[in-house]
């Protein structure tokens, strides 16, 4: 049986992807440095393909951005434009 990951951090210093974590319930938060743009994404199980469900160009309100739905899927951030690093910590819950 593979664990799925519940929580990640890091910082984008440049364009690229989080490492996907896996629940019902994200919780987000992030720092932006300059300017990104970052993507909150959803593995589609059908098609096996990241769907972008938020996306932020500048820092979100200080409360954490926070995605839900009924069922579990794997979800990631993507920065997908970047001038400056961005922080972020994903949480996400069952």
């Amino acid at each position: 049986m593979t664990t799925q990951r519940r929580a990640t951090n890091g910082t984008f210093s440049g364009t690229g992807q989080s490492d996907p974590v896996f629940g019902k319930n994200l919780h987000v938060r992030m720092t932006f440095a300059g300017t990104a743009t970052v993507t909150i994404e959803q593995l589609d199980p059908s098609s096996g393909s990241w769907i972008t469900v938020e996306s932020y160009t500048a820092t979100p309100d200080p409360n954490p951005v926070i995605a839900e739905d009924i069922l579990e899927f794997s979800w990631r951030l993507n920065c997908t434009a970047y001038t400056n690093d961005v922080t972020y910590t994903m949480i996400a819950t069952p």
